[in-house]
């Protein structure tokens, strides 16, 4: 007889992986289907190598609700917000990278132009700020790969630069995720992002 306190694990659920992350001006289409990072889809280029334990992608929601009788007891809900944040680090400091973590460069085309030795002056306090279309790419060592898909996101509010002797330079990014219409079920709906998650055998699957 099967005991919950045995908590047995079902191995084919649990993988380990590591989140890179993909990034194109907006707007970008993608298509759901497995993403190889050393082919990017196209429009989208890699950000680089990721410090491993940085990547997190929050999604929150805010709630309406009413509450009757004696005892009072939930009896309505209703979702009134919706938001997802998206937060990592990279190794480099790079101006190409930093000007999508700071999002108020005017072009993003001028990435391999740059001439060794050349200055490049990016500026604080430019308040307009560019949208990109984000890829959160995981691959897992068992095959499987799950892919965080933002259609629309600008950078958050601060940016914060730390170099140290004790530590390879890294640059912080954090992503607000915008809402977009998505037809779901024939219906419209709207929406911060998307969930892809393609098994080893190759069949996509939209969660």
């Amino acid at each position: 007889m099967g005991k919950t306190y045995n908590n047995t694990l079902n191995t084919i659920e649990v993988a380990l992986g590591i989140e890179r992350f993909l990034i194109a001006p907006y707007p970008t289409a993608f298509t759901a289907a497995r993403v190889d990072i050393s082919s990017p889809p196209a429009g989208f280029m890699d950000l680089g190598t990721i410090v491993e334990d940085s990547p997190v992608v929050r999604y929150t929601r805010e709630y309406f609700e009413l509450k009757t009788g004696l005892p009072r007891t939930l009896q309505y809900r209703k979702v009134v917000e919706v938001n997802a944040e998206i937060e990592f680090k990279v190794y480099s400091h790079s101006w190409w990278q930093s000007q999508f973590c700071l999002g108020n460069d005017t072009t993003i085309t001028t990435v391999t132009t740059i001439a060794s030795g050349s200055v490049t002056t990016q500026y604080y306090g430019k308040s307009t700020l560019q949208e990109f279309a984000l890829l959160g790419v995981t691959d897992f060592i068992n095959g499987d790969q799950v892919i965080h898909d933002f259609a629309r996101v600008n950078p958050a509010a601060n940016v914060e630069e730390a170099f140290k002797p004790s530590e390879l330079s890294q640059m912080p990014f954090t992503f607000a995720a915008i809402g977009f219409i998505a037809t779901i079920e024939s219906c419209e709906h709207l929406i911060v992002g998307k969930r892809h998650y393609v098994n080893a055998d190759g069949v996509s699957c939209l969660l």
